[in-house]
């Protein structure tokens, strides 16, 4: 088990690079997905920056990842067609 510092240190490199894919590395900036002003967007490569945020969250609070995430669509049983 990693110690808190360890862990916080993991996530603060994840949060860094992802900050750094957005201003540096993004040679391909794709489609608009999210216009935030008339010179700022969100980018469709900009998921990368997003998973590396997501894997930070996860390295940084471990619980976040055993946490319930809770039912918006319940599956219904179907009962299958015998063909009859």
């Amino acid at each position: 088990m990693l110690t808190r510092p360890v862990r916080w240190s993991i996530a603060l490199f994840l949060v860094v690079a992802g900050l750094r894919w957005i201003v540096n590395h993004n040679p391909w900036s794709g489609p608009i997905v999210l216009t935030l002003s008339s010179t700022h967007a969100v980018h469709l490569n900009d998921w990368v920056t997003f998973v590396l945020w997501g894997a930070a969250a996860l390295v940084a609070r471990p619980g976040l990842a055993r946490r319930r995430i809770p039912v918006l669509v319940r599956r219904t049983a179907v009962p299958a067609d015998n063909g009859s």
